[in-house]
């Protein structure tokens, strides 16, 4: 589905396009599958297209499949003065979860700053409705050596 006012969108072949207004954003989502939900948040800098081959194989083996461009993500949309923060995005995706899984249990895989959003919505009333699995990043040893040895080099990564 095209949003008319949308960019940010490229044409995929795997998944829909579709969107839901939440708190003041509009989000758009990809979904493809049908079955048990499947709520991936991408990290950063990824967006929802960084889950493509999840997508693929999941809707293959009976899934529904959520994928959405977390607010500060094209083609999702919010406010010049809208909110960026963890528990903003922990209540958008639990309140996606309400609105497009009517209440059912449903999966929640966050990579990045997703698994930190994974986490908070975890911490929701609702908690006993998630199975949650996050994937962490993790640094290379050459990597960590040089951003342990020297502070400042936390500000470049």
């Amino acid at each position: 589905m095209q949003h008319p006012q949308s960019t940010g969108m490229k044409a995929i072949d795997y998944a829909d396009h579709k969107f839901l207004q939440i708190h003041g954003a509009e989000y758009c989502y990809l979904e493809a599958g049908k079955g048990p939900m499947v709520l991936l948040i991408h990290g950063y800098p990824d967006n929802a297209y960084s889950w493509e081959h999840q997508i693929r194989f999941l809707a293959q083996n009976g899934y529904r499949v959520i994928a959405p461009f977390t607010r500060g993500y094209a083609p999702t949309r919010t406010a010049e003065n809208g909110y960026f923060d963890c528990a903003t995005l922990a209540l958008d995706m639990a309140t996606l979860i309400d609105h497009l899984n009517d209440g059912k249990p449903a999966f929640l895989v966050g990579q990045d700053w997703g698994a930190a959003i994974s986490y908070g919505e975890n911490r929701d009333k609702n908690r006993d409705r998630i199975i949650l699995c996050t994937l962490v990043f993790c640094l290379g040893l050459s990597l960590s050596k040089m951003v342990f040895s020297n502070p400042l080099g936390l500000l470049f990564f």
